[in-house]
């Protein structure tokens, strides 16, 4: 998330999510560096750097690996919005990112890309994106995905 004086707090790598406590959470600069926190960040911080300095419209990411949108990663180049409700939050479709090697300023810089005009996109061979002014809404946006995911996945079996 991003803070009004423009740190980020963001989870901690190598620590699970359902075992995670307020404190594990670190907080770094728009470059990178510690602030405060005892644990690593999470090793897609460039990715939520390079987001936030490239949408200046938005305060949160969330980044997961949820099934539906990890098969879609591997297997498609886009998802087309079946729902209304996913077409409000996402738009007309779903990008796949070009594959970039995970924690690299590459996969920093193509997610960017793909979530110029969208808040959410599918990471080849990796997982998921939501974006929004707040911890809802990008979490609402990460919900669309995953629900369109699966949607069209389902309707190819």
């Amino acid at each position: 998330m991003l803070l009004k004086n423009g740190n980020i707090i963001i989870t901690p790598s190598g620590i699970p999510y359902d075992s995670l406590k307020e404190e594990d959470l670190v907080i770094c600069d728009q470059n990178g560096n510690v602030v405060s926190g005892k644990q690593k960040p999470s090793s897609e911080l460039k990715m939520h750097i390079t987001i936030y300095k490239n949408r200046h419209d938005i305060r949160a990411v969330i980044h997961t690996h949820s099934l539906y949108a990890s098969v879609a990663s591997s297997t498609l180049k886009e998802v087309p919005i079946i729902t209304e409700d996913a077409a409000m939050v996402l738009g007309n479709k779903i990008k796949v990112t070009n594959y970039k090697s995970p924690g690299t300023q590459d996969l920093a810089n193509e997610v960017s890309r793909c979530l110029k005009d969208t808040n959410a996109t599918i990471i080849a061979n990796h997982g998921q994106v939501g974006i929004g002014q707040t911890m809802e809404e990008a979490l609402f946006a990460s919900i669309m995905c995953e629900k369109t995911s699966k949607i069209y996945i389902l309707n190819q079996i």
